[in-house]
């Protein structure tokens, strides 16, 4: 991660007077952000912007092997053996659909995504009626996928082996 930030994030316009007399000036190239992660980890999760483009401010959370929490930046709270539900509730989103799914028809938004990944393991009544809760996370997986395709339920994360294949098949192979 420290190459590719080194790679994309470097400047290499800044100028320090050499020699006043003569204006003489040395280009360098300066860069400041790095990441010091001790390892080795599991995976390190840092959450995805909403929309494409968008910055989001220095957040992430470091697993060890073992599936536990290592270290959290960036949020408002700082805790050892924080259980997932918690953990969650910091990295997640939470929308309410103010219509039925099917009224949406062919739109796409996170929730839509949710909605219908949430209907093909839950069912299809769980999303008839209008005012549903969706609660996500951004997946990095697929890379180059719009945000909205990303979106998973975290519903999903409640069913262990539904957990299991998801986090071998999908978020876990960038590590």
């Amino acid at each position: 991660m420290n190459i590719m930030v080194q790679d994309l994030f470097t400047n290499d316009q800044y100028h320090e007077l050499v020699d006043a007399t003569n204006l003489t000036y040395k280009v360098r190239s300066e860069n400041s952000i790095f990441f010091e992660v001790d390892g080795p980890y599991k995976a390190m999760v840092l959450p995805a912007a909403k929309e494409e483009g968008k910055r989001l401010k220095k957040r992430y959370a470091v697993f060890n092997f073992d599936g536990s929490l290592a270290e959290l930046k960036g949020f408002e709270i700082k805790r050892n053996d924080m259980p997932d539900s918690e953990l969650f509730d910091l990295i997640s989103e939470n929308r309410s659909m103010s219509r039925r799914l099917e009224d949406y028809g062919s739109q796409k938004s996170t929730s839509i995504s949710t909605a219908r990944r949430m209907a093909e393991f839950l069912g299809d009544q769980i999303v008839k009626d209008a005012g549903l809760s969706c609660r996500f996370v951004i997946s990095k997986q697929p890379e180059g996928a719009p945000v909205t395709e990303r979106a998973i339920p975290l519903a999903i994360f409640q069913v262990p082996l539904i957990l299991l294949l998801l986090l071998s098949d999908t978020v876990m192979s960038f590590v």
